[in-house]
């Protein structure tokens, strides 16, 4: 059993816990083997009783009693029924459990934020004269003995309140832990928990196109509230090639060798660069500028190891695609590179385990698809390519079951207009999932990307500056795809154009292209919903000129749009 345990206010009670103050920001090494463990929504009742509920974490198995819950962890309860004294609201904790609070005073409502860990000073006693019982969601921390490895574990629950005194309305709405024993913050939003590391730099990057010049404004993030700071050296820091506004996928980042890649479609190159895992500083690799032997770059990939990097070509003639191979220090054309494809490419990726590459966008329809063989870098491309996907077929992104996610962007396919659509696959073939088509309700679709659980898509409006987001379920031909509530959500910026989740998946960065800024938004990773939008001042990213391409890297490990 895991167990994890987070409290309430305590008043008064004759159950003795272990209470902890709460830590201050010393940020460990994370395991290798660390992962948050998130319960997603729950909805375990509270009952108005000095009994209150008996919950194991590692299950979510309840009951009134201990027996009935064989390896409990957390019993919240009230301490009395007779007013005013129900105002006082416990919880009693299972052997080593300890709630995160002050040693004096009662247990700590946690914020966004807020670190659990060994740092945090415990202490015996009995917890008196804390009031609970008043509406609204609180986080409260515990350590806990997860019985699976015998390790000590921290995590938190979420207790909210919906009605309070005379007859209060309690539940515990979710649970989190990190399962290596390795410190906890409370996110941002409710979500997973950030374990360890997680805390660990972060950053992000968007280019920023002129025709006189590209740069690239580089960002620290605060994980917690998704604030930015400009990195010193990298806001701005130029390409040394020419840009060229409209095309939106023009930065992408390798998540396995920690490379970044700006493409000068001005200029026809693209500029490479490896990034301090620390500090978010770009240093110019050996081999840039890469000149991919295009006459319009439309959009760049990076292949899941780090090599092939594969760019498309936008326009009508010479319609292709390049493959370059990617070494430590050198970076060469793959044999036959630039491949045939008829679609023009402004939208691109690769499946997530790398097999293959998808790529189109136009407004003349058609999606092309290649397998892909990583060691040499060539793409052969696959049985029936170009795909009918339906016209201006773009902003992909692909999940690990092979499904494809799109939008055909300002069109009407099927009476449906500008729709998001899935598409599963066999041996990379794609085959529209039957009924799948939702209306995206966002206006001119410039990219996509999927949540890094795998339960939502998400693409931004161009001319609506909106983000969509949609609901994820089901398998294969069965798949079906939902509005997360309130979706569209609107960005507060002009020319919404590009969009990156953070790792957690409870941060999404939005680019708008004309504003030059970057609005955040806090993401619940269960629901996919979008709260809580700060948008930067307009100009923050240079005076002149577009956003072309935003991408978010972490300093050991990365999500780049479903694979960018």
């Amino acid at each position: 059993m895991c167990s994890l345990t987070s409290i309430t206010p305590l008043v008064g009670i004759a159950r003795f816990l272990l209470i902890a103050g709460l830590a201050t920001s010393l940020l460990g090494n994370k395991p290798a083997n660390a992962a948050p463990v998130d319960s997603g929504p729950l909805s375990i009742a509270v009952p108005f009783t000095t009994d209150g509920v008996y919950m194991n974490v590692l299950n979510s198995a309840t009951g009134s009693s201990a027996a009935a819950v064989p390896g409990w962890d957390t019993n919240p309860y009230f301490q009395g029924t007779a007013q005013p004294a129900t105002a006082n609201f416990a919880v009693f904790t299972s052997s080593p459990g300890a709630t995160v609070g002050t040693t004096v005073g009662g247990i700590t409502a946690l914020v966004p934020g807020s670190v659990i860990s060994a740092n945090s000073p415990f202490a015996s006693g009995t917890v008196a004269n804390a009031s609970f019982v008043s509406v609204g969601s609180r986080y409260y921390g515990m350590r806990f003995t997860n019985e699976s490895t015998g390790a000590l574990n921290y995590g938190y629950l979420l207790i909210t309140t919906t009605s309070g005194l005379p007859s209060p309305v309690t539940r515990i709405t979710r649970t989190g832990y990190c399962n290596a024993g390795e410190q906890v913050t409370v996110p941002a939003a409710p979500g997973p928990p950030i374990c360890g590391a997680s805390a660990k730099p972060t950053f992000v990057y968007a280019l920023l196109s002129n025709q006189l010049s590209n740069a690239i404004y580089g960002y620290s993030v605060n994980e917690m509230t998704g604030a930015l700071t400009p990195i010193p050296g990298v806001s701005p820091l130029a390409t040394g090639g020419q840009g060229e506004a409209y095309f939106r996928e023009l930065l992408t980042y390798d998540p396995a060798k920690r490379r970044l890649y700006a493409a000068n479609r001005g200029s026809g190159t693209i500029s490479a660069y490896s990034v301090h895992p620390d500090t978010g500083e770009l240093t110019a690799l050996p081999f840039s500028p890469i000149n991919p032997q295009l006459t319009a770059i439309g959009t760049i990939a990076v292949h899941p190891s780090g090599s092939p990097l594969v760019v498309g070509n936008s326009r009508a003639l010479g319609r292709q695609v390049a493959s370059i191979n990617i070494a430590d220090s050198t970076a060469s054309a793959a044999t036959g590179s630039p491949f045939f494809q008829l679609p023009a490419s402004v939208s691109s990726a690769f499946s997530q385990d790398g097999n293959y590459y998808y790529t189109g966008g136009g407004a003349s329809g058609g999606t092309s698809g290649f397998a892909v063989n990583a060691s040499t870098g060539v793409l052969t491309g696959l049985p029936g390519t170009p795909f009918s996907l339906g016209p201006t077929h773009l902003a992909y992104a692909t999940d690990a079951a092979g499904r494809i996610f799109s939008i055909n962007s300002s069109a009407v396919v099927n009476g449906v207009s500008s729709p998001v659509a899935a598409f599963t696959t066999v041996a990379g073939v794609p085959t529209r999932v039957p009924g799948s088509y939702l209306p995206s309700a966002i206006t001119v679709a410039a990219q996509g990307r999927l949540s890094p659980n795998g339960k939502q898509y998400a693409a931004v409006g161009l001319d609506s500056d909106t983000v969509g987001v949609y609901n994820i379920t089901g398998s294969g031909s069965a798949t079906t795809i939902t509005y997360a509530i309130g979706s569209p959500y609107a960005t507060g910026g002009t020319k919404s154009c590009g969009l990156t989740y953070n790792t957690a998946g409870t941060l999404l960065f939005v680019a708008n292209c004309e504003s030059r800024n970057i609005t955040k938004f806090a993401v619940d990773p269960s629901s996919g919903v979008l709260s809580s939008p700060v948008t930067q001042a307009v100009n923050s990213i240079g005076t002149e000129g577009e956003i072309i391409g935003i991408a978010y890297a972490f300093s050991d490990n990365v999500f780049a749009n479903g694979f960018e």
